[in-house]
């Protein structure tokens, strides 16, 4: 996992009128490989396709809304990584699809900004 590294990331989402309440959004991350651009034997680039999967750390708030790849128990528990916003976890993927619960409030205020605190 050590020589493949993200470099960028394609995002898309998708909201359903079936469900008001959730979002769901996908990173596809793009990636590099140490050693990548090796010559062939014609002396001409060849690129190296990777052949372990992308390792990152996903943040709990990350975490806690990934549908796909998933966190095992096990994961979390093997060898924490605490950053300033928790604990972090270990996710296996190029492609992570998350989904995050939506609030169902509207653009006007049930009570109008006059009652605002």
């Amino acid at each position: 996992h050590a020589a493949i590294y993200p470099v960028a990331a394609t995002v898309d989402w998708e909201f359903e009128k079936e469900k008001a309440d959730e979002a769901e959004y996908t990173f596809e991350w793009s990636v590099e490989a140490f050693g990548q651009n090796e010559l062939d034997e014609a002396g001409s680039e060849a690129v190296v396709v990777p052949t372990a999967e992308l390792l990152m750390l996903a943040l709990p708030h990350h975490a806690a809304t990934l549908a796909a790849p998933t966190v095992t128990s096990d994961a979390k528990a093997s060898l924490p990584y605490v950053g300033m916003k928790g604990t972090m976890v270990p996710v296996k993927g190029y492609t992570w699809t998350m989904k995050e619960p939506l609030t169902l409030i509207d653009f006007t205020a049930p009570n109008g900004l006059a009652t605002a605190p």
